[in-house]
C-alpha cells in the first residue's frame, strides 16, 4: 500500500499547477471561458477512473445519437431534447446560487467557464434516453410511463452517483441543509432530482405531440410535416 501511495504522490506531483489553490478564475478571452482543453495524460495521472467515466458517457451518448438516428421518428427529437433539457439544467444549476451547491472535476474538455464537464451533456441521453427506449417497449398506460421512466433513470443513476463521488468525479457543498442527507454521501435530494425531471421531462414530451398533433396510433411517430 506505501508504494502504491508513493507512485500516486510523484504522479501527483508532476502535474502543472497541482495543489494550487485559486480563489478566483481568470479568463484570457471568450473562448478561454466557453472551452477548456486539457492533455488527457495529465487526466489519467490525477483521476484514472475519470476519463475511463469521462470516455465511457462520450461513447454511450454516441451510440444513443445512432440508435436514435436509426430507429428514425420522435427517437430523433427525444435524443436532441435530453441535450438540450441537460443543457438548460446544467446552466441554471450553476447560475443561480440557492442550488449552486456542486462542482465537478476537470475532464480533457470542459465547457462554461471550467463548471461544465462535455461528456455530462452526454449523461442525459445516457440516462432519459435509454431509459424512455426500454420503457416504451413495456407498453405501459400513458399515465404510468413518466413514473416508470423517473424510476428507470433513478436505477441507473444510483451506481454512478455513490462510485463518482467516491471517486471525487465532483463534490457537493458541505453545509448546503438542502443536501444535508445523505446516502453513500450522495444527497438524497440528487435521486429525488433524477427521477423527478426524468417523469416530467417524459411526460411533457408526449404531451405537447398530443396537444399539437393529436392522438395517434404510434406516440413515436413524428408527424408528417416535421423535417427531418
Amino acid at each position: 500500500m506505501a508504494q502504491v501511495e508513493d507512485h500516486v504522490a510523484r504522479n501527483l506531483s508532476q502535474l502543472p499547477n497541482f495543489g494550487v489553490e485559486l480563489s478566483s478564475l481568470e479568463f484570457t478571452s471568450w473562448l478561454d471561458w466557453l472551452v477548456k482543453i486539457r492533455d488527457p495524460r495529465d487526466c489519467w495521472k490525477s483521476q484514472p477512473t475519470y476519463l475511463i467515466s469521462e470516455l465511457t458517457y462520450l461513447t454511450v451518448g454516441l451510440l444513443t445519437f445512432i440508435h436514435s438516428r436509426r430507429v428514425g421518428g420522435r427517437f430523433k427529437y427525444l435524443w436532441l431534447a435530453t441535450i438540450f433539457h441537460g443543457l438548460t439544467v446544467e446552466c441554471a444549476a450553476y447560475w443561480l446560487p440557492d442550488i449552486d451547491n456542486f462542482w465537478h472535476s476537470q475532464t480533457t474538455i470542459v465547457l462554461l467557464g471550467r463548471r461544465l464537464p462535455l461528456h455530462i451533456m452526454m449523461l442525459y441521453p445516457a440516462f432519459i434516453y435509454n431509459a424512455s427506449v426500454a420503457i416504451s417497449r413495456l407498453k405501459l398506460p400513458n399515465w404510468a410511463e413518466p413514473f416508470a421512466v423517473g424510476l428507470c433513470v433513478v436505477l441507473i443513476d444510483l451506481p454512478y452517483d455513490i462510485t463518482a463521488v467516491k471517486f471525487l468525479h465532483w463534490t457537493w457543498h458541505d453545509t448546503d441543509p438542502n443536501i444535508f442527507d445523505r446516502h453513500y454521501w450522495v444527497p438524497w435530494n440528487s435521486f429525488y432530482f433524477h427521477a423527478t425531471f426524468a417523469a416530467s421531462f417524459t411526460f411533457w414530451f408526449h404531451c405537447w405531440k398530443r396537444l399539437i398533433i393529436g392522438k395517434s396510433a404510434d406516440k413515436w411517430q413524428a408527424g408528417e410535416y416535421v423535417f427531418y
